[in-house]
């Protein structure tokens, strides 16, 4: 016996799986058929039936509930927007004033997170208003059928809603808008619900074929869902007839199983095709596989107490892999035989040296690499400061400055002496990376200040830190080139009141500095780096201080710039030790 496992441990690796998983093999199809011969093919027609019946009754409570929640959001959203006081003005003065604000009133209505995409407001003494310019296509046929809707209504409707759908498969909601002070009828408000919205109304499409579908008892609103087109007209045409859905039906050349419920003045429809149910005979099929799949896994436990040594070494080998897949390069596998998985777990060992020596070959590459790219940058950012010789520009400052003087124009002098001592502040740190926090932001006051003369009473700046934050260091020349982009590219046309706010704070480890406008937006789809406004050009400005902050702060230091047409913010992160270190370093 012992010779016989001495043999078997030296047989080559795929006899071993061959020889074990043949027997396996016998084990399992001889399990899948007693399994297959035993099963009863009819109660699972039977489970699937009442399983059907039960979703149904599910989605019935579920669908209750998320229609008086659409109904009262659209009752909220009126009465919070003032819809009905902006239709009795509409009516009480008649002019294109209130059909602008109704418009706009209408407008508010249909938003990203409202559940409504187009919105018909018509009030009692006939003036209307609606969102059509919202929609991408469809715009005349939505209006022309919520207009119908409004028409249709003989009183004040005091039922307070109705539903109703359209040719093309979309839901509306007819509400009847009266003043909640008065208890006047203003109007009626006609909106048309997204799909998406009506998905979170219906279960969702069932792998096996299975779905759901809604109409109320006047069978004005008939949903659907996304059923293929031919079958969609034949159930809708049987429900207008008004025969009932229970039981088994016949749509084409299909048959299919209905489990039809009330939901209030609402039915609810759950339909699975007959085939699904006649072909879960299959499933048995599937307990035949878990069965085999069963003595395939006391096979493998025969195996693995048969071939222990091959496992082992198997185990130690994918160990080794996870370890160097973590970064613990150099960790070499035991060897405990020399058959195939041996001599894999010997060439893995070889492979793992060399491929530590090359990597620690990159890593100094690639460290040489980072210094040069620290060098070029600095080197640009060095030309961008040295590009004016700053003694011609003070003495001319200076020039300029005594002729305002002698010619009485002190405003001209003021702007001239704070040119001058922008200047003065801009080549006392032209050696040094990095300034403290307070003196960057008094630079930019500096820099601001010379606007205002510029832009007279259109401009308006908020500038402000926590004092303990005043000695933090930031890099050099990081604010100025955000806040001229602001300038020059975000300022509005005519005499708009331009804003700009600039903050410090502590974020825990990190040091957040915010720049924000009120000024026209960048474009879409760019990032921090790419963004720019209309006509702008990036160049050295925020392009350099991203590439700055990774090279100084790698991960942790970033740049993010939010925009929109209300204007743009620039959140820079700066880590708190990294200034530190920094500061010591100065």
């Amino acid at each position: 016996m012992r010779n016989a496992g001495k043999r078997f441990e030296n047989l080559k690796f795929r006899k071993k799986l061959i020889l074990v998983f043949g027997l396996s093999l016998i084990f399992s199809l001889t399990l899948s058929l007693f399994m297959l011969a035993s099963y009863f093919i009819s109660v699972l027609r039977q489970n699937a039936r009442s399983n059907l019946r039960l979703l149904t009754l599910q989605v019935t409570d579920n669908f209750e509930r998320r229609l008086s929640d659409t109904e009262s959001q659209l009752f909220n959203m009126i009465n919070m927007f003032q819809i009905p006081s902006y239709m009795g003005l509409m009516d009480a003065q008649r002019d294109s004033y209130g059909r602008r604000e109704l418009t706009y009133m209408a407008n508010q209505l249909v938003s990203a997170v409202s559940p409504f995409d187009f919105i018909y407001l018509e009030t009692d003494g006939g003036y209307s208003a609606d969102t059509r310019e919202k929609l991408r296509g469809e715009r005349e046929e939505t209006l022309e059928f919520a207009k119908s809707l409004v028409a249709g209504q003989t009183g004040d409707m005091k039922s307070g809603y109705r539903w109703a759908s359209d040719g093309s498969g979309h839901v509306y909601i007819l509400h009847s808008v009266r003043n909640i002070s008065s208890l006047k009828h203003e109007g009626y408000v006609a909106a048309r619900v997204k799909r998406s919205s009506l998905d979170l109304l219906r279960s969702e499409n069932r792998e096996d074929g299975s779905f759901f579908l809604f109409y109320n008892e006047d069978k004005s609103c008939i949903y659907l869902g996304d059923l293929e087109k031919d079958l969609g007209e034949r159930i809708k045409a049987q429900i207008l007839a008004g025969q009932g859905l229970e039981g088994n039906q016949s749509w084409g050349h299909t048959s299919y199983y209905v489990s039809e419920q009330r939901a209030g003045d609402w039915h609810v429809a759950g339909i699975t095709p007959m085939s699904v149910i006649e072909n879960m005979r299959r499933s048995v099929i599937v307990i035949g596989v878990l069965a085999g799949l069963l003595s395939l896994l006391l096979g493998s436990v025969l195996m693995r107490w048969l071939t222990r040594k091959i496992s082992l070494q198997l185990e130690v080998l994918t160990n080794s892999i996870n370890q160097v897949s973590e970064g613990g390069l150099g960790t070499m596998a035991p060897v405990y035989s020399h058959d195939d998985i041996g001599e894999l777990t010997e060439h893995f060992n070889a492979m793992n040296r060399r491929i530590s020596a090359l990597l620690n070959r990159v890593v100094q590459e690639e460290r040489l690499k980072n210094k040069a790219n620290m060098e070029a940058l600095e080197y640009r950012y060095r030309f961008l400061q040295t590009q004016i010789n700053p003694h011609f520009i003070y003495n001319a400052l200076e020039t300029v400055n005594a002729i305002a003087k002698i010619n009485k124009a002190p405003e001209i002098s003021k702007v001239i002496q704070l040119i001058g001592r922008y200047f003065r502040g801009i080549t006392a740190n032209s050696d040094k990376q990095f300034v403290p926090l307070k003196d960057a932001f008094e630079s930019i006051k500096v820099y601001i200040e010379i606007y205002h003369y510029v832009q007279e009473n259109r401009l308006l700046t908020e500038i402000g830190y926590p004092e303990e934050l005043g000695g933090v260091k930031i890099p050099t020349m990081i604010l100025q080139p955000i806040v001229e982009n602001c300038f020059v590219h975000g300022m509005p046309s005519g005499n708009a009141l331009f804003v700009i706010r600039i903050n410090a704070r502590d974020c825990g480890d990190k040091l957040c500095i915010t720049i924000e406008d009120n000024g026209k937006g960048a474009e879409a789809g760019k990032n921090c780096v790419q963004a720019q406004r209309k006509g702008a050009h990036t160049g050295i400005g925020l392009a350099n201080i991203t590439e700055r902050l990774a090279l100084l702060y790698g991960d942790q230091g970033s740049m993010t710039m939010e925009s929109s047409s209300f204007g743009t913010t620039v959140t820079i992160w700066i880590p708190l030790i990294k200034n530190q270190m920094a500061d010591a370093k100065n």
